[in-house]
């Protein structure tokens, strides 16, 4: 019961982001699938992105905690 509580707990805390914050982390997102990394930092916290797949998700969040998160999901 613990857990499910720490659960809710952490998907209310995470904001949805904003169309302007999505246009930034589709660019970095675009600039790091170019070229391998980005320069373009968060525009909620100014830290990098990280960029990581998991099975045919892509994965672009923020390295800092319960901030921006972007997940693809591909076939």
């Amino acid at each position: 019961m613990a857990t499910m509580t720490a659960n809710r707990a952490a998907i209310q805390t995470r904001v949805i982001p904003t169309r302007d914050e999505l246009d930034i982390m589709a660019q970095a997102a675009r600039e790091f699938n170019a070229y391998g990394k980005t320069t373009i930092r968060c525009p909620r916290c100014g830290s990098e992105f990280k960029h990581y797949y998991i099975g045919t998700r892509e994965i672009f969040t923020c390295t800092a905690d319960n901030c921006i998160r972007i997940v693809a999901r591909g076939i």
